[in-house]
Formats: C-alpha cells, structure tokens, sequence
C-alpha cells in the first residue's frame, strides 16, 4: 500500500499541470501565480513562459527537505546540492526572464537546518539573469540564497526606476551589510522595506568567503512590532542612520519579548 502523502511527492506537479491544461487553447489570460510551496524538483518541469507572459505577479517558496519514507517525518535538507546544481543550470532563471509584465516577483526556498553549517540551495544569478531588465517592477523579494553583492546592487539598479518594495530575508551576501545597506537607501525610493531572518555577511580571505558577519532579525510573523527589524525598513525606505552596527550582532529577540508569553520557552 502506498504511504500516506508519498504519492504527492514532489509537490507543486499537479498543481502546474492543472494551470497549464486550463490555460492551453484559451483565451483568457493568467495574470497573478502564488504558487505557495513547492518542491525544488518542480523546476525541472516549468512550463514554456510564453503560457505565462501576461503573469504581473509570481510568487514560489521552493521546500529543500522530503519525507523520510520509513517515518513520514520531513528530514533536513537532503537535497542541498542537488538543487543548487539545478538551479544553477537556469530553468527557474530562463523561465522568469520570459515573463515580460511582471510586477511583483517572490522567490524563497524553505529551509530545515542551521543555515550557518549548510550551502545555500540558490545564488541570485540562478534567479535574475545578469542585466535582466522587468519594466514594471515595483516588489522584489529573495529569500534563503547566497547573494554577490554586486550583482544585487546591479538588479535593484536596473529597476531604480519601477522599485518600491524590497524583501530580503536570510541572505548570505558577499560583502558587508554595513556597506550594503547605505548603498540600497541610498539607490531606491522605497515605500517599503523589509530585512528578516539570518543574515550573513562576509570578508574575502586568501582561501576564500568567511561569514564575519550575522544578525538574526526575527520573523515578522512571530514578532510583527520588533522596532529593530521595522526601524531597519524605515531607514531603507527614508534614509537616516542605519541601526545596524557590529556591536548588535547576534541578537535572538528584542528587548521586552518574553518567548514563553508566545509558547517558544521550550526553544530557548
């Protein structure tokens, strides 16, 4: 007998296959895709962009773990390096690129372990073609890949123009935030602005990358008035003295938040 949920396995298959039929042979346009979690394996079996070349919205959480067959538990990060070999092959980046009216793209990867000790499933190059130009772009939101700082600063200044809201949320980037982020206020008009998550900084050494740098900015679902996190999105969107420094690395939590008061004691 098959197992429970196995049989949905990858995830996002059927859901893309029913799109695809409706849309083939039909008039009508499909303007907005939220596709919410699907597995990375999905990638391989993106459609033609051109069924999709009037999408202004699309939003995909790509999950790098599976169930474990012998306890139907999700088991960490299993995939790692495959994904990040299929990404690096450039469907998912080819795909987006076909997509000409897009407004609003949203692209993150769910991860299940300490993302200091693992690679990244995706870098940014795998997901926004160097020089790629969307005229209408206005939200742009990564999530959970490895980030050449210069290719970022490229991206957001090609769509200077159109760009009002930035969500960046556990990134590694290659260079130093505090070097970042001035350039980023500095570059945009924002009208919002977000930064959550583990994020890493880095400093270049003989042998390579090291991560110097980390700040844990919460998740605004647990922790929607954290003033740390929201004063760093006002400062993007309205200039003003950056509040992160290296003398407040590393925080868990604000000050004032009690995690049994929100049933997480037990994480800490």
């Amino acid at each position: 007998m098959q197992r429970p949920f196995t049989y949905l396995q990858p995830s996002g298959y059927r859901a893309m296959a029913a799109v695809v039929d409706g849309l083939k042979g039909c008039e009508s346009k499909l303007s907005s895709f939220e596709g919410g979690t699907f597995s990375w394996k999905f990638v391989e079996q993106l459609p033609p962009p051109d069924l999709f070349s009037s999408l202004t919205n699309i939003a995909f959480d790509f999950e790098v773990h599976e169930l474990d067959p012998d306890s139907d538990f999700y088991v960490p990060d299993p995939g790692i390096p495959e994904c990040r070999a299929l990404m690096a092959r450039g469907g998912l980046r080819d795909f987006l690129a076909g997509l000409p009216c897009l407004e609003s793209l949203s692209i993150s990867f769910v991860l299940n372990a300490d993302t200091m000790d693992i690679d990244y499933p995706a870098r940014l190059e795998d997901i926004i073609k160097a020089g790629h130009h969307w005229p209408r772009l206005r939200s742009l939101s990564l999530g959970d890949i490895e980030v050449k700082t210069q290719e970022l600063i490229d991206t957001l200044t090609l769509h200077q123009d159109t760009l009002r809201r930035l969500e960046l949320h556990d990134i590694r980037l290659s260079t130093s935030w505090l070097t970042f982020l001035p350039n980023v206020s500095e570059l945009l008009e924002l009208d919002e602005a977000s930064i959550w998550g583990d994020i890493y900084g880095a400093r270049q050494f003989a042998l390579g990358l090291v991560w110097v740098e980390h700040w844990d900015m919460g998740e605004p679902h647990l922790w929607p008035d954290d003033s740390f996190r929201t004063d760093l999105g006002a400062y993007l969107a309205n200039g003003g003295t950056c509040p992160l420094n290296h003398n407040n690395q590393g925080r868990r939590l604000s000050p004032g938040y009690d995690p049994f008061s929100l049933g997480l004691g037990n994480l800490f």
